[in-house]
């Protein structure tokens, strides 16, 4: 009976996708390299499917938060696709990989955008964030390399809401080089992802969307 048999092969799916969503731990350890001193990000050991490391306890928030605000659902979804599909787990599990790490990397050109981003494409007012005060990566990592007096002068900034204070948190980034900072580390996570992705052993025109979807997601301006 074709029926039944698909019946059973969806629930050995089902089982074994509960199976692999149980052994995930709920709270996520990202291990993403954060340099202070505005250098390339780095690998451990060269290991190209290892995240970078943090070294800064507001830095690993920061990814911490883009990872769990973005990330995790679009590698939950493929991943769940994967199962329903019947990959491998290891197949499996480098999607969920691919998805986390380009979710990452998307935040931060997201974030990138809202700062650096032209108006004109970007379809609004750049600049949100630092109106609402937010603490992006941006802003978190601005406190980190900042000298006492750009430091001194982002708080007060802040704190009095000056009909200007975009242009001059902006000039202050800049300053502090975190706009290069930025699109380094969407870089980075973007490679990893792809690594991830070149490891899923099927065809590659089958993954020919999923680097279109990478590509599309990472080098938008808007």
């Amino acid at each position: 009976d074709p029926f039944q048999s698909n019946l059973i092969s969806s629930k050995k799916r089902l089982a074994r996708g509960k199976k692999l969503f149980h052994g995930r731990k709920q709270t996520l350890t990202i291990n993403a390299t954060i340099n202070p001193a505005i250098s390339p990000v780095r690998h451990p050991d060269n290991n190209p499917f290892v995240e970078p490391e943090v070294n800064t306890e507001t830095a690993l928030n920061a990814i911490l938060l883009l990872t769990l605000k973005t990330s995790v659902l679009l590698a939950a979804s493929l991943q769940m696709g994967a199962i329903l599909g019947g990959a491998s787990e290891g197949n499996c599990n480098h999607l969920y990989e691919f998805g986390k790490n380009l979710g990452i990397a998307f935040q931060i050109q997201d974030d990138y955008l809202d700062a650096f981003g032209d108006p004109a494409k970007f379809g609004k007012e750049v600049g949100g964030d630092i109106k609402q005060n937010k603490k992006t990566f941006l802003l978190l990592h601005t406190l980190e390399v900042a000298n006492a007096t750009q430091k001194a002068k982002l708080t007060n900034l802040m704190q009095d809401n000056p009909a200007d204070k975009i242009s001059q948190v902006l000039h202050i980034y800049k300053e502090c080089g975190v706009d290069a900072w930025a699109n380094t580390l969407k870089e980075q996570y973007l490679t990893i992802a792809l690594n991830h992705l070149d490891e899923i052993a099927v065809l590659s025109v089958r993954k020919k969307p999923l680097v279109e979807l990478a590509n599309y997601l990472i080098q938008r301006d808007v």
